[in-house]
């Protein structure tokens, strides 16, 4: 899109040398709901939305990157990004600022420092070991725990000279904006190889927000915590172009979130929301892939919420036409847990047809 926006003459003469490192990906589906219950746009904490029968063609991303190495210590990174998100008012697809960072190499030994809009460590590594974000974004991020990117700053490395112990360490804003006030969010990544097929992952944050009031009788009589806390553990295995196995669970607090009135009293309590998920890549060769993956969502595990708990199955075959383009027939399907007051909900099942592809310089 930046490029139908220059003089063809600019392009041309500058190619090569202001538009190095060019790259990105685009994926998109024929999509059909197949089923959907009548008040499926008014149920929360939903990964499937969009009436009955509804179809159409869709473009989920557009990624358009520019890298560049400023010099042997120095190198930046600008993405722009294009999805239903940022759809303007007119129907058009608007673009934003995915990425916008600066790498400071091997700020000491082993270790690299980032400065701007960036990635998270929250769930970016599983990302790229699950291989089929065109698919569905991992749980933490499918179901809006954590941010995919944030502005702030980063170290990343390893702890050790084979690779074993590797970390990310970051303080940002808490969101992906200019954010002036004194709250953050602090994350903390641990990636473990301790066999080359074996991959574990720890992480944690703390995304800290103002107290809230605490009221006994309707009256305020003090300050509560309200911060975010989020742990994550993840554990992959590969075999080598043919079998990729992950299984991940978390679970987040947010303390004195909601409360039940107890008399006159409200008593406040802790929303704890929990996330399981598993998914199996299996390649016979190297010309498709047989994908399967199993989420689990529960928005508030206490006793007192009911009806907020969901299942999430994808299932799909993707056809690598070349190594940057493929077509994957898949399917999903999204079960509901019957509300507080007895309600049963229809499956959601949508299929599509999904076709990527990446191009660079």
């Amino acid at each position: 899109m930046l490029l139908l926006l220059l003089p063809s003459q600019l392009i041309f003469s500058q190619k090569e040398e202001s538009w190095a490192g060019l790259s990105g990906y685009v994926y998109g589906d024929y999509f059909y709901n197949i089923l959907r219950d009548t008040s499926i746009n008014s149920l929360p904490d939903k990964a499937l939305s969009g009436a009955k029968d509804l179809n159409g063609f869709q473009i989920r991303k557009i990624y358009f990157t520019y890298n560049t190495d400023i010099s042997e210590k120095f190198s930046a990174r600008f993405r722009l990004n294009a999805e239903p998100s940022t759809v303007l008012p007119n129907g058009k697809l608007g673009v934003s600022v995915k990425d916008a960072y600066l790498k400071w190499k091997n700020i000491f030994h082993g270790s690299d420092f980032y400065f701007g809009l960036q990635p998270t460590p929250a769930f970016h590594t599983i990302a790229d070991f699950w291989r089929y974000k065109l698919l569905a974004d991992p749980s933490l991020d499918l179901r809006g725990m954590v941010n995919s990117r944030d502005l702030g700053v980063s170290l990343k490395g390893k702890l050790d000279d084979e690779g074993v112990f590797n970390y990310w360490f970051m303080i940002g804003n808490g969101s992906s904006n200019a954010d002036f006030d004194k709250y953050k969010r602090i994350y903390a990544h641990l990636h473990l190889i301790p066999i080359n097929p074996l991959k574990i992952i720890l992480y944690g944050d703390v995304k800290f927000r103002p107290k809230v009031d605490y009221q006994v009788s309707y009256v305020n009589s003090g300050k509560m915590d309200n911060n975010i806390y989020t742990t994550d553990l993840f554990i992959g295995y590969a075999i080598e172009n043919s079998l990729r196995i992950g299984i991940e669970s978390y679970i987040q607090k947010i303390p004195n979130d909601y409360y039940i009135l107890s008399g006159e009293n409200a008593v406040y309590k802790t929303k704890n929301t929990f996330g399981f998920s598993v998914f199996q890549v299996y390649s016979p060769d190297s010309s498709f892939d047989i994908i399967g993956r199993y989420d689990r969502f529960d928005a508030n595990l206490n006793s007192d919420s009911k009806g907020d708990s969901r299942n999430y199955f994808l299932f799909g075959v993707s056809y690598k036409l070349n190594h940057e383009v493929s077509v994957t027939p898949n399917i999903l399907v999204e079960t509901y847990e019957r509300s507080a007051y007895g309600r049963y909900y229809t499956t959601s099942v949508t299929a599509r047809i999904t076709f990527f592809y990446s191009y660079h310089e």
